[in-house]
């Protein structure tokens, strides 16, 4: 192999390493205060979809309705973004959704997102297939909030009554205390059982059963956004540094449970969420 030949290889190779998140492919979709992106996995490069009017609205906290419609929040309303036609639509009042596409229903709160002070939190759901149906899941009083996070076709979980975790059975409609305690819900990682929590006072990111046996996890990350089954990452928002492009800055990244590997999917803002979908607007 020439010289030339060499240079050129690394070069690539370089480049590669720079601009590249492989082995993630897909569309990540982003919001933070400038509004909705776009980036095309593996290129990191983003493209603005929707800008943000007001950056006091942040839409975040994605979660998906249909392929490549996704339901949002922002501080107080609820939204429906088409991610190919871009069109833009209120949804009601609620903050944090989760959608669960087995019984075409949108779980969500009333209640003031990052207020510290005690106050009455009140899950609510809503049917989607028919008429708009809501009705009340669970109502307690506490200065925290979580996720809701699916954890099965017919059982959601999430942070409530008596600082623990609770299950929410679809089918019959009941609720069950577990004995997860101090656990903010992230998301469920699917391979393994276990909710993947964030503790109330430490802050730290850790595994957990659902009888409470817990599993640390040895990444330090700022917000755990979402999990992907496909890849078995937990995808995240957190400091990022980068000798290859001499940057410091904030970021969403994968860490792969397997291999413990992080891999920089895009720069944001440190307010960014975001939700991995696959080249047909799927969740991965």
């Amino acid at each position: 192999m020439t010289l030339t030949a060499l240079v050129a290889l690394f070069a690539f190779v370089l480049s590669g390493c720079k601009y590249s998140a492989a082995p993630y492919y897909g569309q990540l979709v982003v919001a933070d205060e400038q509004g909705i992106w776009l980036v095309n996995l593996p290129s990191t490069n983003r493209t603005l979809l929707l800008p943000t009017a007001d950056s006091h609205v942040i839409y975040g906290h994605p979660t998906l309705l249909a392929p490549d419609v996704l339901i949002l929040s922002n501080a107080q309303r609820l939204v429906k973004f088409d991610l190919r036609t871009r069109d833009f639509v209120d949804f009601g009042h609620g903050v944090w959704p989760t959608y669960v596409p087995e019984r075409q229903l949108l779980f969500f709160w009333q209640s003031r997102e990052g207020s510290k002070q005690r106050q009455t939190q009140t899950l609510m759901v809503r049917s989607l297939n028919g008429p708009a149906n809501e009705r009340m899941v669970a109502t307690f009083s506490d200065a925290w909030i979580s996720r809701i996070v699916q954890v099965s076709s017919d059982e959601v979980a999430f942070y409530g009554a008596g600082g623990r975790v609770w299950t929410y059975s679809l089918g019959n409609s009941t609720l069950s205390p577990t004995g997860v305690e101090r656990c903010l819900p992230l998301a469920w990682r699917s391979k393994t059982q276990q909710l993947i929590c964030q503790d109330i006072y430490s802050h730290d990111i850790y595994l957990s059963y659902l009888d409470g046996r817990a599993d640390a996890v040895p990444f330090k990350s700022y917000d755990v956004l979402g999990y992907s089954p496909t890849y078995d990452a937990i995808i995240c928002s957190t400091p990022y540094g980068s000798l290859w492009e001499l940057q410091v800055g904030w970021a969403i990244v994968a860490y792969n449970f397997r291999d413990r590997r992080v891999v920089r999917l895009a720069w944001v803002k440190p307010s960014a969420t975001a939700i991995l979908l696959d080249s047909e607007g799927n969740q991965l």
